[in-house]
């Protein structure tokens, strides 16, 4: 299915959006996305309100986006038992606030030394207060009954590095392709023509991960009269301030040059500076490359 073109002028000093015609946008005339429906999304970032005003953009590299009604990254419970070595769930309780849970998505575990990792889950079970999440995985750590567990919040639409067009970034421009087919927008446009209070947030970044300029306002999302018993694909990726996203590693490494790693990857510490080799915004990653990185394999995550 081709993806619906619309575009928006971004005036970067007073956060207003305006269209082709320079009319500005506001209330129900700003852009819309449907769900299950594709949409290309222009963004020019422009300096005043005149839309032949580009604003110059140098050091952006990468970019995440996302569209939703709310700025929860997580919901925050507790293990109710031990977790050691290879596990095939996690059950856990006392989340606040009340969790809004799907049948997939990711789990983020802290211990008392504040050592985590983030793990998929596949299915849920609720039972008596407790949910008992489905993983099959091998942990890097080990968690006490009462470590925090946090269900990471997902997003209405998510727009990783791969889904955004920087080729024209230089001159301000950004193409974001937006997918509304997925589980929180299908659960949250249950019967409803429209969700209400939902946004638009770009976040472009430099070379070392950091946020250099945000681009937010208000996005409609409208429902769908019928659906027909779809059901939407597991979340792959999410926003989260303590993870970069995967796919902007190997853009970003490409850009120097790095001596030959010496250390194996399971020496590298939290200490290693942010954009050195072994660590980027939040991953450790193994390289196959010579002087300069041309591919990066992710292991695991680290939190800052």
């Amino acid at each position: 299915m081709g993806a619906i073109a619309l575009k928006v002028y971004y005036d970067k000093n007073t956060g207003k959006i305006y269209g082709e015609n320079s009319a500005e946008l506001a209330n129900k005339s700003v852009p819309a996305i449907t769900y299950k429906s594709k949409v290309a999304l222009s963004v020019q970032l422009i300096k005043s309100a005149l839309i032949t005003d580009v604003y110059d953009t140098t050091g952006v590299v990468a970019a995440e986006a996302a569209i939703d009604d709310d700025w929860y990254h997580y919901y925050e419970g507790a293990l109710t038992a031990p977790l050691t070595g290879t596990i095939a769930a996690i059950p856990a309780e006392d989340f606040s606030p009340t969790p809004d849970v799907y049948e997939t998505g990711n789990i983020t575990l802290v211990n008392a030394a504040g050592l985590t990792e983030t793990i998929a889950y596949t299915a849920y079970a609720l039972a008596n207060g407790v949910y008992t999440f489905t993983v099959s995985k091998t942990l890097d750590n080990t968690y006490a009954a009462g470590d925090i567990c946090r269900i990471v919040a997902q997003k209405l639409v998510v727009a990783d590095n791969t889904d955004i067009d920087l080729a024209n970034i230089a001159t301000g421009l950004a193409v974001v392709s937006l997918d509304g087919f997925t589980q929180p927008f299908q659960r949250w446009s249950q019967g409803k023509k429209e969700i209400t209070g939902t946004s638009f947030a770009l976040f472009l970044k430099d070379v070392a991960g950091d946020d250099i300029i945000p681009v937010i306002f208000p996005f409609r999302c409208l429902g769908r009269m019928f659906d027909f018993l779809s059901v939407p694909p597991a979340p792959d990726d999410y926003l989260d301030p303590r993870y970069a996203l995967a796919s902007t590693i190997p853009k970003l490494l490409t850009l120097t040059s790095h001596p030959t790693p010496t250390t194996a990857l399971s020496t590298i510490d939290a200490a290693a500076p942010v954009g050195s080799w072994g660590i980027f915004g939040g991953y450790k990653y193994t390289w196959t490359g010579a002087a300069t990185v041309v591919s990066v394999d992710i292991t695991t995550s680290w939190s800052r």
